[in-house]
Protein backbone atom coordinates (compact mmCIF):
# COMPACT_ATOMS: atom_id res chain seq x y z
CA UNK A 1 0.00 0.00 0.00
CA UNK A 2 0.67 3.81 0.16
CA UNK A 3 1.28 4.17 3.46
CA UNK A 4 4.08 0.85 3.45
CA UNK A 5 6.16 2.30 0.76
CA UNK A 6 6.11 5.61 2.86
CA UNK A 7 7.24 3.78 6.04
CA UNK A 8 10.42 2.21 4.01
CA UNK A 9 11.37 5.34 2.20
CA UNK A 10 11.43 7.13 5.64
CA UNK A 11 13.35 4.41 7.16
CA UNK A 12 15.88 3.82 4.49
CA UNK A 13 16.32 8.00 4.64
CA UNK A 14 17.14 7.69 8.44
CA UNK A 15 19.50 4.86 8.15
CA UNK A 16 22.22 7.26 5.83
CA UNK A 17 22.00 9.77 8.27
CA UNK A 18 22.30 7.42 11.45
CA UNK A 19 23.74 4.03 11.19
CA UNK A 20 23.30 2.92 14.61
CA UNK A 21 19.53 2.90 13.69
CA UNK A 22 20.16 -0.10 11.78
CA UNK A 23 20.92 -2.09 15.06
CA UNK A 24 17.59 -0.25 16.82
CA UNK A 25 15.34 -1.20 13.84
CA UNK A 26 16.44 -4.86 13.81
CA UNK A 27 16.24 -5.13 17.44
CA UNK A 28 12.73 -3.02 17.70
CA UNK A 29 11.21 -3.41 14.46
CA UNK A 30 8.57 -5.59 13.38
CA UNK A 31 7.98 -6.55 9.36
CA UNK A 32 4.93 -5.08 7.94
CA UNK A 33 4.68 -2.57 10.61
CA UNK A 34 1.46 -0.31 9.82
CA UNK A 35 1.07 3.12 10.71
CA UNK A 36 0.56 4.21 14.31
CA UNK A 37 -2.78 4.83 15.38
CA UNK A 38 -3.90 5.91 18.39
CA UNK A 39 -5.47 3.54 20.81
CA UNK A 40 -9.27 3.87 20.95
CA UNK A 41 -11.11 5.02 24.72
CA UNK A 42 -12.79 1.35 24.65
CA UNK A 43 -9.48 -0.43 24.40
CA UNK A 44 -7.88 1.90 27.28
CA UNK A 45 -10.86 1.08 29.66
CA UNK A 46 -10.39 -2.72 29.03
CA UNK A 47 -6.55 -2.60 30.21
CA UNK A 48 -5.81 -3.05 33.82
CA UNK A 49 -2.69 -2.64 36.00
CA UNK A 50 -1.66 -5.90 38.02
CA UNK A 51 0.28 -2.57 40.63
CA UNK A 52 -2.74 -0.83 41.74
CA UNK A 53 -5.72 -2.92 40.66
CA UNK A 54 -7.07 0.03 38.89
CA UNK A 55 -8.14 0.18 35.20
CA UNK A 56 -7.44 2.53 32.02
CA UNK A 57 -3.39 1.46 32.58
CA UNK A 58 -1.01 -1.35 32.56
CA UNK A 59 1.67 -1.92 34.93
CA UNK A 60 4.38 -0.55 33.33
CA UNK A 61 2.57 2.71 33.16
CA UNK A 62 1.63 3.13 36.38
CA UNK A 63 2.47 6.01 38.37
CA UNK A 64 1.58 5.33 41.95
CA UNK A 65 4.49 2.04 41.37
CA UNK A 66 6.75 4.48 40.28
CA UNK A 67 6.24 7.12 43.31
CA UNK A 68 6.84 4.01 45.55
CA UNK A 69 9.48 2.62 43.69
CA UNK A 70 11.28 6.19 44.62
CA UNK A 71 10.68 6.47 47.73
CA UNK A 72 11.89 2.82 48.87
CA UNK A 73 15.30 4.11 46.90
CA UNK A 74 15.68 6.91 49.23
CA UNK A 75 15.60 4.33 51.99
CA UNK A 76 17.81 2.43 50.93
CA UNK A 77 21.10 1.83 52.83
CA UNK A 78 24.66 3.74 50.86
CA UNK A 79 25.31 1.63 48.19
CA UNK A 80 28.96 0.79 46.48
CA UNK A 81 30.67 0.80 43.33
CA UNK A 82 32.79 -1.86 41.77
CA UNK A 83 33.58 -0.46 38.33
CA UNK A 84 37.16 -1.30 37.09
CA UNK A 85 37.74 -0.96 32.72
CA UNK A 86 40.48 -3.28 31.74
CA UNK A 87 41.88 -3.05 27.95
CA UNK A 88 42.12 -6.54 26.13
CA UNK A 89 44.55 -5.95 22.96
CA UNK A 90 44.22 -9.44 21.09
CA UNK A 91 45.31 -7.53 18.16
CA UNK A 92 46.95 -4.32 17.45
CA UNK A 93 44.79 -3.09 14.90
CA UNK A 94 41.86 -3.48 17.41
CA UNK A 95 41.27 -2.38 21.07
CA UNK A 96 37.96 -3.45 22.63
CA UNK A 97 36.56 -2.03 26.47
CA UNK A 98 34.79 -4.48 29.12
CA UNK A 99 34.07 -3.74 32.48
CA UNK A 100 36.07 -6.06 34.81
CA UNK A 101 33.10 -7.48 37.11
CA UNK A 102 33.21 -10.70 39.27
CA UNK A 103 32.62 -13.02 36.40
CA UNK A 104 35.99 -11.69 34.78
CA UNK A 105 37.45 -12.03 38.12
CA UNK A 106 36.58 -15.17 38.15
CA UNK A 107 38.47 -15.98 35.40
CA UNK A 108 41.26 -14.58 36.24
CA UNK A 109 42.95 -17.08 39.19
CA UNK A 110 46.10 -14.83 39.73
CA UNK A 111 44.25 -12.01 41.10
CA UNK A 112 41.70 -13.91 42.97
CA UNK A 113 43.79 -13.99 46.19
CA UNK A 114 45.55 -10.44 45.33
CA UNK A 115 44.81 -7.04 45.78
CA UNK A 116 43.64 -4.63 42.96
CA UNK A 117 44.71 -0.54 43.42
CA UNK A 118 40.90 0.52 41.60
CA UNK A 119 40.51 4.04 41.39
CA UNK A 120 36.73 3.13 40.24
CA UNK A 121 35.69 1.31 43.66
CA UNK A 122 33.75 3.45 46.19
CA UNK A 123 35.17 1.37 49.20
CA UNK A 124 37.75 -1.67 50.05
CA UNK A 125 36.40 -4.71 49.23
CA UNK A 126 37.39 -8.50 50.03
CA UNK A 127 36.13 -12.09 49.11
CA UNK A 128 38.02 -13.75 51.37
CA UNK A 129 36.05 -14.22 55.05
CA UNK A 130 39.24 -15.93 56.62
CA UNK A 131 41.31 -12.50 56.11
CA UNK A 132 39.53 -10.88 57.96
CA UNK A 133 40.91 -10.05 61.90
CA UNK A 134 38.20 -8.17 62.84
CA UNK A 135 35.22 -8.91 61.50
CA UNK A 136 30.91 -7.57 62.13
CA UNK A 137 27.99 -8.76 59.64
CA UNK A 138 26.18 -5.89 58.71
CA UNK A 139 22.54 -5.42 59.71
CA UNK A 140 21.41 -5.34 56.41
CA UNK A 141 23.36 -6.05 52.98
CA UNK A 142 24.99 -3.43 51.16
CA UNK A 143 24.44 -3.30 47.51
CA UNK A 144 27.47 -3.12 45.19
CA UNK A 145 27.13 -1.91 41.20
CA UNK A 146 29.09 -3.45 39.13
CA UNK A 147 30.08 -2.48 35.67
CA UNK A 148 26.90 -3.51 33.73
CA UNK A 149 24.46 -2.03 35.84
CA UNK A 150 24.09 -5.49 38.13
CA UNK A 151 24.81 -5.90 41.85
CA UNK A 152 25.98 -7.60 44.26
CA UNK A 153 25.78 -7.94 48.26
CA UNK A 154 28.14 -6.47 51.16
CA UNK A 155 27.77 -8.44 54.06
CA UNK A 156 30.18 -7.33 56.61
CA UNK A 157 32.56 -4.95 57.78
CA UNK A 158 36.41 -5.51 59.20
CA UNK A 159 39.99 -4.84 58.97
CA UNK A 160 42.64 -6.98 57.16
CA UNK A 161 45.93 -7.15 58.12
CA UNK A 162 48.68 -7.53 55.38
CA UNK A 163 52.46 -8.02 55.07
CA UNK A 164 54.52 -5.59 53.18
CA UNK A 165 58.06 -5.60 52.15
CA UNK A 166 59.63 -2.38 52.84
CA UNK A 167 62.41 -2.74 50.34
CA UNK A 168 65.36 -3.45 52.35
CA UNK A 169 64.88 -7.14 52.81
CA UNK A 170 62.36 -6.81 56.07
CA UNK A 171 58.53 -6.65 56.30
CA UNK A 172 55.92 -3.79 57.70
CA UNK A 173 52.87 -5.04 58.79
CA UNK A 174 49.89 -3.17 58.06
CA UNK A 175 46.22 -2.76 58.20
CA UNK A 176 43.66 -2.05 56.35
CA UNK A 177 40.64 -0.40 57.71
CA UNK A 178 36.51 -0.24 56.95
CA UNK A 179 37.29 -3.59 54.39
CA UNK A 180 33.33 -4.95 53.61
CA UNK A 181 33.11 -8.15 52.77
CA UNK A 182 31.55 -9.05 49.45
CA UNK A 183 31.53 -13.12 49.27
CA UNK A 184 30.45 -13.42 45.54
CA UNK A 185 32.97 -10.41 43.85
CA UNK A 186 35.97 -13.59 43.31
CA UNK A 187 38.29 -10.52 43.84
CA UNK A 188 39.93 -8.02 46.42
CA UNK A 189 39.58 -3.88 45.49
CA UNK A 190 41.45 -1.24 47.42
CA UNK A 191 39.72 1.82 47.00
CA UNK A 192 41.48 4.94 45.48
CA UNK A 193 38.91 7.28 46.84
CA UNK A 194 38.71 5.77 50.10
CA UNK A 195 42.14 5.82 50.65
CA UNK A 196 42.48 9.24 49.51
CA UNK A 197 39.59 10.69 51.46
CA UNK A 198 41.09 9.19 54.78
CA UNK A 199 44.86 11.00 53.96
CA UNK A 200 46.58 8.53 51.88
CA UNK A 201 48.62 9.40 49.00
CA UNK A 202 48.69 7.59 46.06
CA UNK A 203 50.98 8.49 43.04
CA UNK A 204 51.20 6.70 39.75
CA UNK A 205 54.75 6.55 38.67
CA UNK A 206 56.15 4.23 35.39
CA UNK A 207 54.58 0.85 35.32
CA UNK A 208 53.18 0.86 38.35
CA UNK A 209 51.53 3.34 41.69
CA UNK A 210 52.90 4.25 45.02
CA UNK A 211 50.53 4.33 48.38
CA UNK A 212 51.44 5.65 51.71
CA UNK A 213 49.99 7.07 54.71
CA UNK A 214 49.35 10.59 56.12
CA UNK A 215 52.79 10.59 57.20
CA UNK A 216 54.62 8.39 54.53
CA UNK A 217 55.75 6.30 57.57
CA UNK A 218 54.63 3.47 55.75
CA UNK A 219 54.83 2.52 51.89
CA UNK A 220 53.64 0.00 49.83
CA UNK A 221 53.87 -0.48 45.79
CA UNK A 222 51.38 -1.48 43.30
CA UNK A 223 52.32 -3.05 39.84
CA UNK A 224 50.89 -2.65 36.57
CA UNK A 225 50.44 -5.85 35.20
CA UNK A 226 47.66 -6.06 31.90
CA UNK A 227 46.38 -2.96 32.62
CA UNK A 228 45.59 -4.25 36.61
CA UNK A 229 47.73 -2.34 39.65
CA UNK A 230 48.27 -5.26 42.03
CA UNK A 231 49.66 -4.86 45.59
CA UNK A 232 52.74 -5.70 46.50
CA UNK A 233 51.40 -7.60 49.85
CA UNK A 234 50.09 -10.43 51.45
CA UNK A 235 48.13 -11.37 53.47
CA UNK A 236 49.08 -11.86 57.16
CA UNK A 237 47.19 -14.84 58.19
CA UNK A 238 48.38 -15.64 61.26
CA UNK A 239 46.71 -12.55 62.79
CA UNK A 240 43.76 -13.38 60.18
CA UNK A 241 43.75 -17.17 62.03
CA UNK A 242 41.96 -14.75 65.39
CA UNK A 243 38.41 -13.38 63.71
CA UNK A 244 36.72 -11.10 66.27
CA UNK A 245 32.68 -12.12 65.31
CA UNK A 246 30.18 -9.47 66.68
CA UNK A 247 26.68 -10.06 66.82
CA UNK A 248 24.64 -8.10 63.44
CA UNK A 249 23.57 -5.09 66.55
CA UNK A 250 26.96 -4.82 67.56
CA UNK A 251 28.62 -1.19 66.70
CA UNK A 252 30.97 -0.88 63.95
CA UNK A 253 34.60 -1.47 65.03
CA UNK A 254 36.22 1.80 66.29
CA UNK A 255 38.14 3.92 64.66
CA UNK A 256 42.25 3.29 64.36
CA UNK A 257 44.35 5.67 65.16
CA UNK A 258 45.35 5.72 61.54
CA UNK A 259 43.73 6.53 58.85
CA UNK A 260 44.33 3.57 56.18
CA UNK A 261 47.69 1.95 57.70
CA UNK A 262 48.50 1.02 60.93
CA UNK A 263 51.71 0.23 60.51
CA UNK A 264 54.13 -1.95 63.10
CA UNK A 265 57.52 -2.66 63.11
CA UNK A 266 57.86 -6.62 63.03
CA UNK A 267 59.92 -6.60 65.74
CA UNK A 268 60.54 -4.31 69.10
CA UNK A 269 63.98 -4.67 71.13
CA UNK A 270 64.47 -3.30 74.40
CA UNK A 271 66.05 -4.07 77.34
CA UNK A 272 64.63 -6.11 80.47
CA UNK A 273 63.81 -3.27 82.48
CA UNK A 274 62.22 -1.67 79.81
CA UNK A 275 59.18 -4.45 78.90
CA UNK A 276 59.23 -4.58 82.73
CA UNK A 277 58.00 -0.86 82.63
CA UNK A 278 56.03 -1.40 79.25
CA UNK A 279 54.26 -4.71 80.39
CA UNK A 280 52.68 -2.22 83.66
CA UNK A 281 55.29 -3.59 85.86
CA UNK A 282 54.92 -7.18 85.37
CA UNK A 283 57.09 -9.88 86.88
CA UNK A 284 60.30 -10.12 85.70
CA UNK A 285 59.97 -13.98 85.58
CA UNK A 286 56.39 -13.66 83.31
CA UNK A 287 58.60 -11.21 81.06
CA UNK A 288 61.89 -13.34 80.30
CA UNK A 289 58.82 -16.30 79.75
CA UNK A 290 57.19 -14.40 77.12
CA UNK A 291 60.37 -14.27 75.14
CA UNK A 292 62.14 -17.45 75.74
CA UNK A 293 58.67 -19.90 75.00
CA UNK A 294 57.70 -17.88 72.21
CA UNK A 295 54.25 -16.56 73.45
CA UNK A 296 54.11 -13.15 71.69
CA UNK A 297 55.43 -12.10 68.59
CA UNK A 298 57.45 -8.56 67.98
CA UNK A 299 59.13 -9.19 71.08
CA UNK A 300 63.30 -8.99 71.85
CA UNK A 301 64.99 -8.28 75.09
CA UNK A 302 68.87 -6.89 74.33
CA UNK A 303 71.17 -6.98 77.14
CA UNK A 304 70.77 -8.66 80.18
CA UNK A 305 68.66 -10.79 81.27
CA UNK A 306 68.63 -10.67 85.18
CA UNK A 307 67.29 -7.39 86.83
CA UNK A 308 70.17 -5.16 88.46
CA UNK A 309 68.32 -2.84 90.56
CA UNK A 310 64.79 -2.83 92.44
CA UNK A 311 62.00 -1.33 90.98
CA UNK A 312 61.25 1.45 93.41
CA UNK A 313 57.61 1.98 91.63
CA UNK A 314 56.91 -1.68 92.02
CA UNK A 315 57.40 -1.54 95.94
CA UNK A 316 55.66 1.43 96.57
CA UNK A 317 52.64 0.51 93.92
CA UNK A 318 52.59 -3.54 95.14
CA UNK A 319 52.72 -3.03 98.40
CA UNK A 320 50.94 -4.84 101.36
CA UNK A 321 50.16 -4.42 104.62
CA UNK A 322 50.73 -7.22 107.08
CA UNK A 323 47.66 -9.18 107.99
CA UNK A 324 46.40 -8.70 111.26
CA UNK A 325 45.82 -11.53 114.03
CA UNK A 326 42.42 -12.42 114.06
CA UNK A 327 43.10 -13.58 118.04
CA UNK A 328 44.92 -10.91 120.19
CA UNK A 329 48.08 -12.09 122.24
CA UNK A 330 47.82 -9.08 124.83
CA UNK A 331 47.66 -10.49 128.62
CA UNK A 332 44.93 -8.80 131.14
CA UNK A 333 45.78 -10.53 134.50
CA UNK A 334 43.26 -8.42 136.36
CA UNK A 335 40.54 -6.47 136.58
CA UNK A 336 40.80 -2.97 135.35
CA UNK A 337 44.73 -3.96 133.99
CA UNK A 338 43.14 -2.09 130.65
CA UNK A 339 40.18 -0.37 129.46
CA UNK A 340 39.06 0.37 125.59
CA UNK A 341 37.85 3.30 125.10
CA UNK A 342 36.10 4.96 121.85
CA UNK A 343 33.85 7.77 121.00
CA UNK A 344 31.13 6.80 118.65
CA UNK A 345 29.55 10.03 117.05
CA UNK A 346 28.25 12.63 115.91
CA UNK A 347 24.42 11.08 115.11
CA UNK A 348 22.36 12.64 113.19
CA UNK A 349 19.30 13.21 115.18
CA UNK A 350 20.24 14.64 118.42
CA UNK A 351 18.57 13.18 121.82
CA UNK A 352 15.72 14.78 123.57
CA UNK A 353 18.12 15.82 125.78
CA UNK A 354 20.58 17.26 123.16
CA UNK A 355 23.27 14.33 123.14
CA UNK A 356 24.92 13.53 120.20
CA UNK A 357 28.13 11.30 121.18
CA UNK A 358 28.17 8.22 122.91
CA UNK A 359 31.79 7.50 125.19
CA UNK A 360 32.01 3.97 125.20
CA UNK A 361 34.18 1.97 127.45
CA UNK A 362 35.08 -1.75 127.89
CA UNK A 363 37.02 -3.40 130.83
CA UNK A 364 39.43 -5.72 129.39
CA UNK A 365 39.37 -8.52 131.78
CA UNK A 366 35.35 -8.80 132.79
CA UNK A 367 34.42 -7.49 129.42
CA UNK A 368 32.13 -4.87 131.78
CA UNK A 369 31.04 -2.01 129.68
CA UNK A 370 30.84 1.89 130.72
CA UNK A 371 28.86 4.54 128.37
CA UNK A 372 28.86 7.97 129.07
CA UNK A 373 26.62 9.95 126.49
CA UNK A 374 27.96 13.63 125.21
CA UNK A 375 26.84 16.75 123.31
CA UNK A 376 30.12 17.48 122.16
CA UNK A 377 33.73 15.80 121.87
CA UNK A 378 35.14 18.39 124.18
CA UNK A 379 33.57 16.40 126.78
CA UNK A 380 35.65 13.63 126.14
CA UNK A 381 38.52 13.84 128.30
CA UNK A 382 36.08 14.71 131.37
CA UNK A 383 33.49 11.65 130.95
CA UNK A 384 36.35 9.50 130.41
CA UNK A 385 38.19 10.76 133.62
CA UNK A 386 34.86 9.67 135.32
CA UNK A 387 35.11 6.49 134.17
CA UNK A 388 38.58 5.60 135.45
CA UNK A 389 38.17 7.06 138.65
CA UNK A 390 34.26 5.32 139.01
CA UNK A 391 35.76 1.94 137.99
CA UNK A 392 39.07 1.93 140.88
CA UNK A 393 36.61 2.93 143.70
CA UNK A 394 34.44 0.29 142.47
CA UNK A 395 36.77 -2.12 142.11
CA UNK A 396 39.69 -1.20 144.35
CA UNK A 397 42.28 -1.84 141.36
CA UNK A 398 44.38 1.20 139.50
CA UNK A 399 44.35 1.28 135.75
CA UNK A 400 47.47 0.34 134.04
CA UNK A 401 46.42 0.67 130.16
CA UNK A 402 44.19 2.87 128.60
CA UNK A 403 43.76 2.38 124.50
CA UNK A 404 41.74 4.64 122.28
CA UNK A 405 42.68 5.83 118.34
CA UNK A 406 44.86 8.65 117.46
CA UNK A 407 41.90 11.07 118.08
CA UNK A 408 42.35 14.88 119.11
CA UNK A 409 39.90 13.99 121.82
CA UNK A 410 42.17 11.99 123.92
CA UNK A 411 45.78 13.96 122.76
CA UNK A 412 44.74 17.32 124.50
CA UNK A 413 47.33 18.63 127.26
CA UNK A 414 45.22 18.21 130.08
CA UNK A 415 44.56 15.11 129.58
CA UNK A 416 47.79 13.63 128.91
CA UNK A 417 48.78 15.44 132.21
CA UNK A 418 46.18 13.40 134.03
CA UNK A 419 47.37 10.12 132.79
CA UNK A 420 50.86 11.17 133.44
CA UNK A 421 49.58 11.79 137.32
CA UNK A 422 47.94 8.69 137.85
CA UNK A 423 50.76 6.69 136.34
CA UNK A 424 48.49 5.08 133.34
CA UNK A 425 50.46 4.42 129.98
CA UNK A 426 48.09 5.85 126.69
CA UNK A 427 48.25 2.94 124.17
CA UNK A 428 47.63 4.67 120.57
CA UNK A 429 46.58 2.23 117.97
CA UNK A 430 48.25 2.55 114.53
CA UNK A 431 45.99 5.53 112.08
CA UNK A 432 43.36 3.68 109.58
CA UNK A 433 43.37 0.30 111.44
CA UNK A 434 40.66 -0.17 113.68
CA UNK A 435 41.49 -3.67 114.10
CA UNK A 436 44.23 -2.81 117.01
CA UNK A 437 41.00 -1.48 119.00
CA UNK A 438 38.72 -4.37 118.15
CA UNK A 439 36.88 -5.37 121.24
CA UNK A 440 36.19 -1.64 121.53
CA UNK A 441 35.30 -1.67 117.99
CA UNK A 442 32.93 -4.75 118.15
CA UNK A 443 31.06 -3.49 120.79
CA UNK A 444 30.14 -0.27 119.53
CA UNK A 445 28.58 -2.48 116.80
CA UNK A 446 26.28 -4.82 119.01
CA UNK A 447 25.87 -1.99 121.50
CA UNK A 448 23.72 0.20 118.43
CA UNK A 449 21.95 -3.16 116.64
CA UNK A 450 20.49 -3.92 120.08
CA UNK A 451 19.35 0.16 120.44
CA UNK A 452 18.20 0.28 117.14
CA UNK A 453 16.23 -3.19 117.23
CA UNK A 454 14.53 -2.11 120.26
CA UNK A 455 13.80 1.26 118.95
CA UNK A 456 11.82 -0.07 115.82
CA UNK A 457 10.27 -2.63 118.06
CA UNK A 458 8.47 0.43 120.71
CA UNK A 459 8.10 2.27 117.44
CA UNK A 460 9.93 5.29 118.99
CA UNK A 461 11.46 8.15 117.21
CA UNK A 462 15.47 8.48 117.12
CA UNK A 463 15.85 10.99 119.35
CA UNK A 464 15.82 8.72 122.05
CA UNK A 465 18.52 6.66 120.30
CA UNK A 466 20.49 7.97 123.97
CA UNK A 467 17.62 5.62 125.82
CA UNK A 468 17.89 2.63 123.96
CA UNK A 469 21.57 2.88 124.47
CA UNK A 470 22.08 3.36 128.02
CA UNK A 471 19.24 0.50 128.23
CA UNK A 472 21.50 -1.78 125.61
CA UNK A 473 24.72 -1.01 127.89
CA UNK A 474 22.81 -2.19 130.93
CA UNK A 475 21.30 -5.09 129.10
CA UNK A 476 24.91 -6.51 127.83
CA UNK A 477 26.50 -6.47 131.17
CA UNK A 478 23.92 -8.79 132.42
CA UNK A 479 23.81 -11.72 129.20
CA UNK A 480 26.27 -13.97 129.01
CA UNK A 481 29.25 -13.56 126.31
CA UNK A 482 31.59 -15.76 124.58
CA UNK A 483 34.58 -13.66 125.30
CA UNK A 484 34.31 -14.76 128.82
CA UNK A 485 34.98 -18.18 130.65
CA UNK A 486 32.24 -20.84 131.76
CA UNK A 487 29.70 -18.26 130.04
CA UNK A 488 29.12 -16.37 132.89
CA UNK A 489 27.55 -12.49 132.27
CA UNK A 490 30.33 -9.20 132.51
CA UNK A 491 28.34 -8.23 135.49
CA UNK A 492 29.29 -10.99 137.51
CA UNK A 493 33.07 -11.54 136.64
CA UNK A 494 33.33 -7.52 137.08
CA UNK A 495 31.12 -7.64 140.68
CA UNK A 496 31.81 -11.14 141.45
CA UNK A 497 27.56 -11.03 141.87
CA UNK A 498 25.02 -12.44 140.00
CA UNK A 499 23.18 -10.39 138.14
CA UNK A 500 18.99 -9.91 138.73
CA UNK A 501 17.40 -9.63 136.41
CA UNK A 502 12.96 -9.95 137.85
CA UNK A 503 12.67 -5.29 136.82
CA UNK A 504 13.81 -5.94 133.06
CA UNK A 505 10.76 -5.04 131.29
CA UNK A 506 10.48 -4.66 127.26
CA UNK A 507 12.34 -1.16 126.11
CA UNK A 508 9.08 1.62 125.77
CA UNK A 509 6.42 0.03 127.11
CA UNK A 510 3.70 1.73 129.67
CA UNK A 511 5.03 1.90 132.85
Amino acid sequence: STDLVITQILVEEKTQRDPAAVAYAAKFGKPGAQKFSKPKDSEKKKKKCDYCKKSGHVKEECRKMKADNEAKAAEKPKELVAKIVTIDEPEPQALSFSLFMAEALATRQDVRTKWIVDSGASATMCSHRDWFMYYSPLSSPIKVWLGDERFINAIGKGRVSLNVPTGNGSTHNVVLVDVYYVPDLNGNLLSVSQFTNRGGHVNFVGSGCELSDARATVKVQARNRQGLYILDATVDTSKSALIAHLSPSSSDPPTPLVANFAGVDKVSKATLDTWHRRLGHVNFKSVLKMVRKGLVDGMEITGDKVSKHTCKPCFEGKHARTPIRTISEVDNPRLLHRIYADIVGPMQTVTRQGYRFSNNHVEAKSHYNMVRLQKTKEETADETRYVIERAEMETGQKLNFLRTDGGGEYDSTRFRQYLKSKGIHHEKTTAYTPQHNGVEERFNRTIFEMARTMLNDAGLPNSYWGDAVLYASYILNRTPTRALPNGITPYEAYTGNRPYLGHIRIFGCKA
